[in-house]
């Protein structure tokens, strides 16, 4: 099962919070980008169960954010309806994408099962080297 998302409007990201003793606080504004992209992703993403186990995700953007920003309020907008958590993630692929005017694309799938890290030769001989 695969989950698609495009979002068009204005990526609120992590550097939309701010601190308050040396904890982070969501703005109202940070809190409003998270339920939108969960609103949106149930309507683009109508009947289609939770995830289970290991999931990757891959995303094409055009914005102005770092991507340790831009991520985290995405991620969270989706906990709880594509995934329980997003320490499922196990795979990211993140690209700036200026085919895309505005906003995002992504695609979240089960993790493939062509991940390196699962093939224990592999790893040995790529941490070796």
């Amino acid at each position: 099962m695969v989950f698609k998302l495009t979002y068009e409007g204005k990526i609120i990201g992590n550097n939309q919070r701010y601190a308050y003793r040396s904890k982070k606080i969501n703005t109202q504004v940070y809190e409003n980008f998270k339920t939108e992209i969960g609103w949106l992703c149930k309507q683009q993403n109508k009947n289609k169960p939770m995830l289970d186990g290991k999931v990757e995700i891959m995303l094409l953007y055009n914005s102005g954010l770092d991507i340790d920003n831009l991520m985290k309020g995405i991620l969270d907008g989706l906990q709880g309806i594509v995934y329980k958590n997003d320490s499922q993630i196990k795979r990211a692929r993140i690209e700036e994408c200026k085919q895309i005017e505005k906003g995002f694309f992504m695609v979240i799938s089960p993790l493939s099962k062509d991940n390196p890290c699962t093939n224990s030769d592999t790893v040995s001989a790529n941490v070796s080297t």
